[in-house]
């Protein structure tokens, strides 16, 4: 089931599809692409959907002359059943990711089932609008594609060994990618630590590794030597008050605010320069309460 979710994570957003394609394909990385007239096929579902269980996805079935049901010739042979329409698929899919919830295999197979039991979208508990870590990667389409060739693997595996393997894959596929125009992605820079102008203002002990950039030469990095590897934010100036912001979060959860901060930046572009149109640092706060381990009016981000 993990390849199905994978291609309706990377279908069309729903009334985004090309018009003028009367058939499904399926690219290299098997993804669905066309128009939305797929079907999926398997096993009896008594139970629902399994997220280990195999699954075909075809053309959807055609009515024969004598009126009855005619399925693909490989669901046939295989002796499988209609489970589902693609466009429900893609819908409740695409409902998890208005709400910003989990995209992962579990979560997606939670929610086609109860669609297909109750024909209503699962609704999940979670973060009002700021995407999971998997959507922040997938909007961008690099986990497939983008394998950056500057990023060295003996670089690669000292980035798993401090942030475990699924939250380091990410970091991975962000590099060179700008998630806000405070967060740009340098993986690159992970080990220049000792030779930055921010390594002589920490004390104690403490070890960073460089990760990202912010405005100006402003630089994000994370503690080495903290179980919870927090991320830190190093302001250029170092006359500044906030050189030097502990966000108590760690990197998974911070790309996630990147992403949000991203579109609250976005909406102040678009109302124009009068900061009472568009209280955005009000609502960022609102939107990452959940993400962060204090209040979020006491919560420090350096950027208003």
């Amino acid at each position: 089931m993990a390849s199905v979710v994978e291609a309706l994570l990377h279908a069309p957003t729903p009334g985004d599809e090309p018009r003028d394609v009367d058939s499904v394909d399926v690219d290299s990385r098997g993804v669905v692409f066309g128009t939305r007239e797929f079907c999926l096929y398997g096993p009896s579902s008594e139970g629902g959907l399994r997220a280990d269980g195999t699954y075909l996805i075809d053309e959807c079935p055609k009515v024969g002359d004598d009126g009855r049901e005619l399925l693909p010739e490989a669901a046939t042979a295989a002796g499988l059943e209609f489970l589902a329409m693609g466009e429900h698929l893609e819908d409740v899919v695409y409902s998890l990711r208005l709400q910003g919830a989990p995209t992962d295999v579990a979560t997606c197979v939670e929610a086609i089932n109860h669609y297909l039991a109750h024909d209503v979208f699962l609704v999940v508990d979670g973060p009002s609008g700021v995407k999971a870590l998997s959507d922040v990667v997938a909007d961008r389409d690099l986990l497939r594609k983008n394998r950056v060739e500057s990023v060295s693997l003996v670089l690669g595996l000292s980035v798993r060994k401090v942030l475990g393997q699924e939250t380091a894959d990410a970091l991975l596929a962000l590099h060179g990618h700008q998630l806000a125009t405070a967060v740009n992605i340098d993986v690159a820079a992970w080990n220049q630590w000792s030779q930055s102008s921010f390594a002589g203002r920490v004390t104690g002990g403490a070890t960073h590794r460089l990760f990202a950039w912010g405005h100006g030469g402003d630089a994000w990095a994370v503690r080495t030597d903290d179980p919870a590897a927090p991320v830190v934010y190093f302001g250029a100036d170092g006359e500044d008050a906030r050189e030097a912001v502990d966000l108590g979060v760690d990197v998974a959860p911070f790309l996630r605010i990147a992403d949000a901060w991203r579109a609250r930046e976005s909406k102040r572009f678009e109302l124009g320069p009068d900061p009472a149109a568009h209280p955005i640092l009000a609502e960022f706060r609102e939107r990452v309460a959940s993400l962060v381990p204090v209040p979020t009016d006491s919560w420090p981000w350096p950027y208003e």
